[in-house]
């Protein structure tokens, strides 16, 4: 059903390309702008509509014993150097952790995205810390950032499928590294202060097994 819906938007993107708008010197400038925002609309949705099918189509978990301090430590040196390139300081603050079972893949993934958030609230550098310690029986990751906040009223929307404060944003990454959490049988949170920062935390429960039902 997904790739239906898609189905019909490569010929309507077609119909509104710069080389269709080319051959139509006749066409008066308004008609001409309005096709303009045909296009940039496609494109949007488009964009909407593959994350949708990203969310509605995630794999079923496939657990392995996992050292969550080794996982974490190859996110760190994969964005290490974007982060530089934004002058972003990256402080790492890692315990040594128990072996869990988790979904390696899209555990990783979910990792990935709030620290592609974090930066991305941090537009004029700041300070990127990575912290991971056992507690109470559960493992407890927090990715904070130094960047603009997020109010108070944003904060207990965020994780909805389709909401966004981003401008080029679908609403859809924050809800999925929620489902993924979740699946492990664990939870997320946020807590951010405008002007100061922002700290996502996720739980997994080390009494979590591989035999526990799939997202």
């Amino acid at each position: 059903e997904g790739k239906e819906l898609l189905a019909p938007l490569p010929s309507c993107h077609l119909a509104s390309s710069p080389c269709h708008l080319a051959i139509l010197p006749s066409c008066p400038p308004q008609i001409l702008d309005k096709l303009k925002r045909v296009r940039l609309e496609i494109k949007s949705l488009e964009r909407i509509l593959s994350d949708f099918l990203r969310y509605t189509s995630l794999p079923k978990l496939k657990f392995e014993k996992c050292d969550l301090k080794i996982l974490i430590e190859e996110e760190l040196a994969f964005i290490e150097p974007e982060a530089q390139r934004q002058e972003i300081e990256l402080v790492r603050e890692l315990e040594p952790l128990p072996e869990v079972w988790v979904d390696t893949s899209q555990l990783k993934q979910a990792l990935l995205n709030l620290i592609i958030n974090a930066n991305q609230a941090m537009e004029e550098g700041g300070k990127l810390t990575i912290t991971a310690r056992y507690i109470n029986g559960q493992v407890r990751i927090d990715v904070k950032d130094t960047g603009k906040g997020i109010p108070p009223e944003i904060q207990e929307k965020i994780f909805d499928l389709f909401y966004s404060t981003k401008q080029e944003g679908t609403g859809v990454g924050l809800a999925i590294v929620k489902r993924v959490i979740e699946g492990h049988g664990g939870r997320i949170t946020v807590d951010s202060e405008v002007g100061k920062g922002t700290t996502f935390s996720i739980f997994l429960p080390l009494t979590f097994t591989k035999t526990v039902k799939n997202i």
